[in-house]
């Protein structure tokens, strides 16, 4: 979602990586209500970003990097194909970014 964002949202299955995006995501929309968009996001979170704890820095540096493999491997970030893309073509992204998803 927002940066397909969270992450957690694309998420297949529970996992370390899955439980750091749920509570990066709480962080990120405590920080930045009402932005409902990726890009509006974004622009909120990299404005901000000083005031996010490091742990959701680095999440969100990861997340990034996944968002726009998302958008080279799935053509965008529909929210309503963007799983189904994720665990069709998992062998296309890189490993961090499986991990991310929680397909490893």
């Amino acid at each position: 979602m927002a940066t397909a964002f969270m992450l957690g949202q694309a998420a297949i299955a529970q996992s370390p990586a899955s439980t750091v995006g749920q509570a990066c995501g709480q962080e990120i929309r405590s920080l930045c209500p009402w932005r409902f968009t990726p890009d509006t996001i974004s622009s909120c979170v990299e404005e901000n970003r000083a005031d996010l704890s490091v742990t959701c820095q680095a999440f969100w540096d990861t997340a990034n990097q996944c968002q726009a493999e998302m958008r080279v491997v799935c053509g965008g970030l529909n929210p309503f194909t963007i799983r189904a893309c994720i665990a069709e073509r998992q062998n296309q992204f890189s490993e961090t970014c499986r991990a991310t998803f929680a397909l490893q």
